[in-house]
């Protein structure tokens, strides 16, 4: 469970104290899941049913609340071209070293404040701005940032999928639900990690630990498709079948015996 700074000083801002009650509770569930996140201070992109799912909110209030933080007056959020939501201060406040910082907060700190200095600004005179910097290394530059923000896009959309469809299909997962899942992308498939949801929901139990009990049972017998997994379901039957006790001859009864019995309970004892 990680940690995450909460200062004093937010009995007394101006900011916190203009928010209603639920907008105040929504923002610090906001810090807490954005301290919880691989790229901490970031959100990714996640459908919003979800999202306010997670923050116990409703969509209709979330929407608002983000609305009101990403104003110019409260600017405690960005909304990323990504989806993401960038909390603007988080890095500042929340590093444990100098060193810390991630190279890819401190690009998108860059890339807000220079959105913002342009807002105010013609094409034409980002164009003159752009011209007077050093070409080599601002084409360069922006090589980089392009290709970064083209492979995260790109992860969010498959990220995104993967969470939706669960959503859709099933019920709306929190925090760590959607974590859990998108952690083992990197083991298998969307389509297996799908079916080990299914069969978890199906059993009544649409947990992480009863997902994790599939999934590292699948891993540990090198599944990498479905056409593994519906291997071990047919290994499966064929061992339970050949596992299973013989019956024992069932006694053919006739109804003449049937209905002796029925006399003997009912009169309690022998009827001749």
């Amino acid at each position: 469970m990680k940690w995450f700074r909460l200062y004093s000083e937010i009995k007394d801002d101006p900011k916190m104290l203009a928010l209603t009650d639920h907008q105040f509770r929504i923002w610090i569930n906001l810090l807490a899941m954005a301290s919880d996140t691989s790229e901490r201070g970031i959100i990714p992109r996640f459908p919003m049913r979800g999202l306010a799912a997670s923050l116990h909110t409703t969509e209709d209030q979330l929407i608002e609340a983000l609305d009101l933080f990403a104003s110019e007056e409260f600017n405690l959020i960005a909304r990323q071209e990504d989806g993401s939501i960038f909390i603007t201060k988080f890095a500042d406040r929340q590093y444990d070293n100098p060193s810390d910082q991630p190279k890819k907060v401190n690009e998108r700190v860059r890339k807000h404040r220079e959105q913002k200095r342009n807002e105010n600004k013609t094409p034409d005179s980002i164009a003159l701005t752009t011209c007077n910097d050093n070409v080599t290394s601002s084409n360069a530059l922006d090589t980089d940032i392009d290709t970064e923000l083209i492979n995260d896009d790109d992860n969010a959309r498959v990220n995104l999928s993967l969470i939706k469809k669960t959503e859709e299909t099933y019920r709306p997962l929190s925090t760590a639900e959607m974590q859990f899942l998108l952690d083992w992308q990197d083991t298998f498939p969307d389509d297996v990690i799908l079916d080990g949801v299914r069969r978890s929901y199906e059993a009544g139990k649409l947990t992480i630990g009863y997902m994790r009990t599939v999934f590292v049972n699948w891993q540990q017998q090198a599944v990498k498709s479905m056409d593994d997994v519906n291997r071990l379901d047919v290994l499966w039957e064929s061992k339970k079948k050949s596992n299973k006790p013989r019956g024992q001859p069932q006694v053919q009864t006739s109804a003449m015996d049937n209905l002796q019995k029925y006399k003997e309970r009912m009169l309690g004892g022998a009827v001749p």
